[in-house]
């Protein structure tokens, strides 16, 4: 009967240290985790965020990306334009909060995809392809991130200043996502090849750039 007692009670102090340490390792629970974010006062787009801190650091990071990329909608929620001294901040308070995001969660495919995004913002080109090679080991068959994925080395692929410079294994990556798109979203690569003219036959080595 004593080791009943003793047993329950060991269980019961090791699984309040177990929600004390995840309550003080989670935004929402401990106030100095919570860090600016694009919005403003810690506050996230999705809020169940701040129950994760790596979670909630891709999120913060993702937000940052979104206002240096710019999109239509971001636009008609804050201003009309920016600086590119504002731009060049905010794609650095994105890196910043990624690499957090994937130092605390490795395996989040989408928050390598973003650190791709916001390295190559502040020209980190070498560091943009390895973090895409970090989600295509990932997540090497996944629609979503494949749209993404291509999307930027279109960009980079056109860049003239800097070559994209891809291995034979990258280049696997780059035709796996194409026929990903080719059979899930054959419109989004028609709009993909349209929008990077020969973006493919560079990325693919099958010409030169």
């Amino acid at each position: 009967m004593k080791l009943a007692r003793l047993l329950t009670l060991v269980l019961l102090v090791f699984s309040g240290s177990v929600v004390w340490t995840t309550l003080t390792k989670t935004p929402a629970f401990n106030p100095q985790l919570v860090s600016d974010t694009i919005i403003g006062e810690g506050r996230l787009f999705n809020s169940h965020f701040m129950y994760d801190r790596g979670a909630y650091e891709y999120q913060r990071g993702f937000g940052y990306l979104a206002a240096t990329e710019k999109t239509p909608g971001f636009r008609r929620a804050t201003e009309e334009s920016a600086s590119p001294e504002a731009l060049k901040y905010r794609a650095y308070k994105a890196m910043d909060a990624l690499e957090t995001a994937v130092g605390l969660d490795p395996g989040n495919a989408r928050a390598w995809v973003a650190l791709a995004w916001a390295r190559a913002s502040v020209d980190d080109l070498p560091g943009s392809v390895d973090a895409l090679r970090a989600s295509w080991e990932i997540a090497p068959n996944n629609r979503t991130l494949a749209i993404r994925r291509l999307n930027l080395i279109g960009i980079l692929a056109a860049s003239d200043t800097n070559p994209l410079q891809l291995t034979e294994q990258d280049r696997m990556a780059v035709s796996r996502d194409t026929d990903v798109l080719e059979q899930f979203a054959p419109r989004m690569l028609k709009d993909l090849e349209s929008q990077y003219p020969g973006m493919f036959q560079i990325a693919l080595g099958k010409v030169s750039p």
